[in-house]
């Protein structure tokens, strides 16, 4: 497996790269600059009613058959939030754009071999009174989970296991503000 830091020829006229920081690769012949920058993806944590989670199957590699949360990589031209609309969109066939910035995670995607960084900004929201969502485009299943029945072994990426463990330390502990709040 490769990452982009290990390229070796200068795309503009064939000459030696050389490494010169943790992101940056430098042509030897014609100077020309390459950096390697992570790859924005967005994500979503979805609440249904009943407190319940939903995740996504993915219909394809990598990670084909492991449970995700919907979203993708953000297109040309597309802001995180209409990115975010469009794979929610193309996932789910929900119109949907009630959601809120949550937090940030740095992760890897491999690919046909190659290894990309990439940063993903996770949006949280809640969705109510759906009754039947369907799987559409790269997912295969779409299932609601009660929190602590999350299979964090079978969830695609490390930073989707971190962000939904944070979402979930975060909700509990408002939960428990809340309630010592109504008991005084």
């Amino acid at each position: 497996m490769i990452s982009e830091m290990d390229f070796r020829y200068c795309p503009r006229c064939s000459g030696r790269f050389q490494k010169k920081k943790e992101n940056l690769l430098l042509c030897g012949k014609c100077h020309f600059h390459l950096y390697v920058n992570p790859r924005v993806t967005n994500g979503i944590i979805l609440e249904n009613e009943n407190e319940e989670i939903l995740l996504v199957k993915r219909k394809y590699p990598p990670k084909r058959d492991y449970w995700d949360i919907p979203g993708g990589f953000l297109d040309f031209k597309e802001t995180i939030e209409e990115s975010m609309s469009r794979e929610m969109k193309e996932e789910l066939g929900l119109q949907f754009h009630a959601f809120k910035y949550f937090h940030s995670y740095y992760g890897t995607y491999t690919f046909q071999g190659l290894r990309y960084h990439t940063l993903c900004i996770m949006f949280i929201g809640k969705i109510k009174h759906v009754t039947r969502l369907e799987p559409t485009d790269d997912v295969s299943e779409v299932r609601f989970f009660k929190w602590n029945r999350v299979p964090f072994s079978r969830l695609a990426f490390v930073e989707v296991r971190k962000g939904i463990k944070d979402y979930l330390l975060s909700f509990h502990q408002a939960v428990r503000s809340e309630r010592a709040k109504n008991q005084r």
